[in-house]
């Protein structure tokens, strides 16, 4: 209805709506370094005690159960000292620095924090014709100008 111009809406009242859905409450987990209530932030215990939601998440259907028992002392230290290794390198994308659990700058709003895509400036790709009007083939008008 509103896309077209139609007359037949011109003079119609509003009318008021049910809007208490836009006020959920914000939760934000606590900051890096300091944990909440329960020592660490649990996203599932906090839609629990503010939405009433339950979840039956389980990482083994995502991922592939280790078996920590089937390895030996080495292969443990080897692992720790990778996983040590990618923890502090760091990185200019927002989101990877986040998950590393690196300080992050304050000054994003949450759509650039979570929902937008972290774009880097770079120079447009060259502009590709196609083979008869490429220079040099005469296929172009005004000679080997495309």
């Amino acid at each position: 209805d509103i896309a077209r111009p139609d007359r037949t809406l011109h003079g119609r009242q509003l009318e008021s709506v049910d809007s208490s859905w836009l006020s959920a409450p914000s939760v934000k987990p606590p900051p890096r370094g300091k944990p909440g209530p329960g020592g660490k932030w649990d996203q599932f215990e906090a839609n629990s005690r503010l939405f009433g939601a339950t979840s039956d998440f389980d990482e083994n259907a995502y991922t592939t159960r280790l078996d920590a028992s089937d390895l030996t002392a080495a292969q443990r230290k080897e692992a720790e000292r990778i996983a040590r290794e990618i923890e502090n390198t760091t990185s200019a994308n927002v989101h990877v620095a986040e998950e590393r659990g690196h300080e992050i700058a304050d000054d994003m709003d949450e759509e650039d924090r979570f929902s937008g895509v972290a774009r880097t400036a770079r120079a447009p790709p060259p502009r590709q014709l196609p083979p008869g009007l490429s220079p040099g083939s005469g296929g172009a008008k005004g000679g080997d100008k495309p």
